[in-house]
C-alpha cells in the first residue's frame, strides 16, 4: 500500500476561498490577508489563485511526485527536443511527397518502357526474383 504525498483529490474551492477535499477538510488558505500586508491580495485575485490551485491539482491527480518536481528546464528541453524531431519529419515529409511526385511524372514512361522490353529480359527478371526469394 502506498502512502499519499499529498491530499488526494479532487479539490475544490469554497465561497470563502479555503482549499478544501471532497471530505470538506481545508487543504489551503487563499482568502486575502487584510492584516499582513505583505502577503495581502485583492479579493478577486484570492478567489482566482484558489480556484488556480484546484485546477492544477485536479489536473495532475494520478501523476507521480518524482514527474512533478522535474524541473522547468527539463520540460523546455525535452519540448525542444520535440520540436526538433517534428521539424525533422517535416522535412522527410516533404521531401518524400517530392520524391512521390516525381515517381508519378516518370510512371507513363516507365510504363510505355516495360512495354518495349523484349520477352527473354522478363523472364530473366522472374528466374532471378525466385533465386532471391530462395536465397532469403
Amino acid at each position: 500500500m502506498t502512502t499519499a504525498t499529498h491530499t488526494p483529490g479532487p479539490w475544490v474551492v469554497s465561497s470563502s476561498f479555503l482549499v478544501c477535499n471532497e471530505e470538506a477538510r481545508i487543504i489551503a488558505n487563499c482568502t486575502p490577508f487584510r492584516e499582513i500586508e505583505t502577503i495581502s491580495v485583492p479579493v478577486e485575485q484570492a478567489g482566482n489563485n484558489a480556484r488556480r490551485i484546484v485546477a492544477c491539482v485536479n489536473a495532475c491527480e494520478g501523476l507521480p511526485d518524482g514527474w512533478l518536481a522535474n524541473s522547468v528546464e527539463e520540460r523546455l528541453s525535452a519540448g525542444r527536443d520535440l520540436e526538433v524531431e517534428r521539424d525533422r519529419l517535416r522535412s522527410e515529409r516533404e521531401e518524400l511527397i517530392a520524391m512521390l511526385a516525381k515517381a508519378q511524372e516518370l510512371r507513363p514512361r516507365l510504363l510505355r518502357l516495360w512495354q518495349t522490353v523484349p520477352e527473354c529480359v522478363l523472364e530473366f527478371c522472374n528466374e532471378a526474383r525466385a533465386l532471391l526469394g530462395r536465397l532469403k
